[in-house]
């Protein structure tokens, strides 16, 4: 039976906690690997993922003068960089084109998993591949499953339950019961589970209740305070799914923004999310989206949602916050 948790009625603020332990490839050596580029990312304060595209054909004809040579698909394989040097490969999958050819058009989007950091700043991960002439190399065996999106969320679906998971974020979770990387004031009122929910997806969604009249209750994606690390300028995608029942029509009982602030972690601005159901009682599972640039002087952001709506019951799952568009894979090299 799928379920959901339940927030009590009061005001909840959460958010996601650092996760340190990542799962690695400790059997495979990236020396037996023929080719490698390097992609740039931003790391989050908690385990999230990140994308880069990349046309191999492009890459091994232009950079490698290997003109002709057929991409090994199952060669693929991410490795962060730590003080110049690979280390063990980590979870990934390559999302193929349409109409992907191994020799002509051999292109996609490589999705990899990247360690938490307590501080902000860039992470170089590579990304290594080889072609069907050095030989096979075997398939790509992820610990944990690789999103067909890089989530900067980690365990945005809240399917990972805690077991006793505390984390080691600073801002660690407040209860037991909180789904694993998730934390929140909840002034030790804990969740209850309501098995006779269905989720958006998998087992597990989030739901809050009634607040009292004149106040509202909603949560806010953030990792640790101020929120998810962004690049000033660069654009973003904000999702979530969202289901209600009796709900009071009005045009606040749903309410979605994403939350800028600056490189210190100061309030910055708003942008209200417009496309949330308004003025009904009940309505099916729904997802509310964004896409939009963020300011240039943002440099972390929050997704928000809120019901101030003093009857029914605000379901949500699976938050995602993403790049809009992966940057390009480029300057591929020959591995030593």
């Amino acid at each position: 039976m799928k379920s959901r948790f339940y927030f009590p009625s009061c005001f909840v603020v959460l958010g996601l906690c650092f996760v340190t332990m990542i799962p690695a490839h400790t059997a495979e050596n990236p020396k037996d690997w023929h080719f490698y580029a390097d992609a740039t990312v931003q790391p989050q304060a908690d385990d999230s993922f990140a994308s880069v595209y990349a046309d191999f054909s492009r890459l091994l004809t232009r950079d490698l003068r290997q003109a002709g040579a057929a991409l090994d698909e199952n060669s693929i394989r991410v490795a962060p960089l730590i003080d110049g040097k690979p280390r063990a490969f980590v979870p990934a999958r390559l999302v193929k084109d349409d109409r992907f050819d191994a020799t002509k058009k051999a292109a996609g989007t490589v999705v990899f998993l990247v360690a938490g950091s307590k501080t902000a700043g860039p992470q170089v991960y590579r990304v290594y591949f080889d072609t069907q002439k050095n030989g096979p190399k075997p398939e790509m065996k992820n610990d944990i499953q690789v999103p067909q999106n890089a989530n900067m969320i980690w365990n945005g679906g809240f399917e990972i339950l805690p077991e006793g998971h505390t984390g080691t974020n600073i801002y660690k979770n407040a209860s037991p019961d909180l789904p694993i990387g998730w934390w929140g004031n909840l002034k030790n009122n804990g969740i209850l589970e309501n098995p006779a929910t269905e989720a958006h997806s998998g087992e597990v969604a989030l739901a809050f209740g009634a607040p009292a009249e004149g106040e509202n209750i909603g949560i806010r994606c953030t990792p640790s305070p101020p929120g998810l690390r962004v690049v000033p300028g660069e654009n973003y995608f904000f999702s979530l799914w969202v289901t209600g029942s009796g709900l009071t029509p009005s045009k606040i009982m749903v309410l979605s923004s994403v939350y800028w602030y600056d490189k210190a972690g100061t309030y910055l601005s708003l942008t209200p999310v417009t496309n949330v159901p308004k003025n009904v009682e009940d309505f099916p599972w729904t997802k509310v989206e964004i896409s939009i640039p963020a300011p240039a002087d943002a440099y972390f952001a929050a997704q928000r949602l809120v019901t101030c709506s003093p009857t029914g019951l605000l379901t949500l799952d699976d938050l995602e916050a993403r790049l809009l568009v992966p940057p390009a894979l480029r300057g591929a090299k020959a591995n030593p």
